[in-house]
């Protein structure tokens, strides 16, 4: 069987095979025809050395069975035990021998089923190890020919697998694989170059949207209609600090009776919620003063301070009772009267802007490039990607590892043109 092994894997000079590359797909099913009835030549001897093997234990386990002990006067119990074994031992041998089942259509099958036989032989080595010891001791001459049965399919087993593993036609259908997933993946590529055109296309389309939509924008912001709307924004934000200082103005002259008009409000009666309102928020406290009775508020805090009533040190007092003079009602009319006036021309500009539709429409154009950018940048990505997938895809290199194959796995020289 050796010589078998190695006649089938003896190295002969042959001559340079070139192939081309359009040609290959039909080489390699020509070649994979031509390798698997060659191995089918050596696998059918090695499954007919099995088959033997297998007829033989038969006999064999026969002999076993029917074989008398040498020394008939042993114990009992002994005997019992040994014929335990011998059941057991028989039973399970034959039943391996029984169920080695070697027909196959293909390659690939009878090479699944070597593992599948290798693992029984396995298992039954660990099953039958005992049985097989006990056994030894009472039936050695019987039972070594069996044991060189199973011996002898292991090893059949083995040269069948290393048969099959290191063949040409395990390289051949390797091989294949590899063409028909190279094939695979220049069709792939083909359809990512046919994609990255479109891709390509729908960028310029989204690049030119965006670039007519920004010219669009810097026409709006130099129109006349712009610039008026400029300088109304101008006017709005010139009048909210017109406000804003008024506003303040009231906050400021209010801050140095801020002491005063709490402890004041402590004793006032029905005026408690007016001056908590002056002193939370000045300037709306005085607008929803009508009456305005803060002056008699304040008036009426002059001369609690006079009587020494709000318990607070001379300093404050005097601080106190100086500003209220500057603070009579026509101080808080002319106060009041610059705030609404302000507050009037705010809306008026307000109103203007509101008629101005220049800012609605570079909003409106503002938010149209806001999505273009990003229609931009995600047709940018996804041509990215496709790019990278076809840089990915090299045929020549795939060419170069199919030869590669070629050069590892036959002792022709074929070259791949």
């Amino acid at each position: 069987m050796l010589k078998l092994i190695k006649k089938f894997f003896a190295k002969e000079e042959k001559e340079e095979i070139k192939v081309n590359f359009s040609d290959l797909d039909k080489f390699l099913k020509e070649k994979e025809k031509e390798l698997d009835n060659k191995i089918r030549e050596s696998i059918n001897e090695l499954l007919f050395s099995i088959k033997k093997e297998a007829s033989g234990s038969k006999s064999n386990l026969d002999k076993l069975e029917q074989a008398e002990l040498q020394n008939p006067n042993i114990p009992p119990r002994a005997k019992t035990i040994m014929q335990g074994n011998r059941d057991a031992f028989t039973k399970k041998t034959s039943d391996f021998f029984s169920n080695l089942n070697l027909e196959y259509e293909h390659i690939d099958e009878i090479r699944k089923k070597c593992d599948g036989i290798k693992k029984n032989i396995d298992n039954l080595a660990s099953s039958t190890q005992r049985s097989y010891t006990i056994l030894n001791e009472f039936f050695a001459r019987e039972i070594s020919p069996i044991s060189e049965n199973i011996r002898k399919v292991s090893n059949y087993i083995k040269d069948l697998q290393n048969l099959i593993d290191h063949s040409s036609l395990s390289g051949t259908k390797k091989i294949k694989s590899s063409y028909e997933e190279m094939q695979r993946k220049i069709k792939q590529k083909s359809n990512f170059v046919q994609e990255e055109k479109e891709k390509t296309k729908e960028l310029i389309k989204g690049k030119e949207k965006l670039g007519k939509l920004n010219k669009e924008l810097t026409g709006k912001k130099e129109s006349a209609e712009y610039s008026s709307y400029e300088k109304v924004m101008e006017e709005k934000e010139k009048k909210i600090e017109e406000l804003r200082d008024v506003e303040n103005s009231l906050i400021n002259d209010l801050s140095p009776l801020g002491k005063a008009m709490k402890k004041y409000s402590r004793i006032a009666f029905g005026n408690e919620k007016i001056i908590e309102n002056y002193l939370n928020s000045p300037m709306n406290a005085l607008l929803k003063d009508e009456l305005m009775e803060i002056v008699k508020i304040l008036g009426n805090i002059e001369h609690s301070i006079k009587e020494n009533k709000l318990d607070m040190d001379q300093k404050k007092n005097e601080k106190a009772l100086s500003k209220i003079k500057d603070l009579d009602s026509i101080y808080f009319n002319s106060i009041r009267e610059k705030y609404k006036k302000n507050e009037k021309n705010l809306e008026e500009i307000k109103e203007k802007l509101n008629n101005n539709k220049i800012k609605e429409e570079i909003d409106s154009l503002n938010e149209e490039i806001s999505k273009a950018n990003s229609d931009v940048h995600k047709k940018e990505e996804s041509l990215n990607t496709v790019k990278n997938e076809i840089n990915k895809i090299n045929p020549d290199e795939m060419k170069i590892k199919i030869q590669e194959m070629f050069d590892k796995n036959f002792d022709e020289k074929i070259i791949i043109s």
